[in-house]
């Protein structure tokens, strides 16, 4: 079984990858390394986790699954969403 400190170091680079996916639009990708990241945080003794300075945490990684799925689901139902932002001229 792999220790604290290996499990870290593959949910960093997990969450990682799953960021880059994310920006080169690989919503597939990007969802597997969320749920992969996911299962890491919660095989982490949870004194590593507090002891880790995270810029993530289990409700981060939740939202973006969340949202990657709604993401998906808007597309595949043809939901289309504009946002605009309001310009001061």
């Amino acid at each position: 079984m792999a220790n604290g400190t290996d499990l870290v170091e593959k949910l960093e680079d997990t969450v990682l990858a799953a960021i880059e996916a994310t920006g080169a639009g690989d919503t597939k990708t990007a969802l597997s390394k969320l749920l992969e990241a996911q299962m890491l945080l919660s095989v982490i003794p949870d004194g590593i986790v507090e002891k880790e300075q995270f810029t993530f945490d289990r409700e981060s990684i939740e939202r973006a699954i969340v949202n990657i799925r709604r993401r998906d689901n808007e597309a595949s139902s043809g939901i289309v969403q504009v946002l605009s932002r309001p310009c001061r001229g």
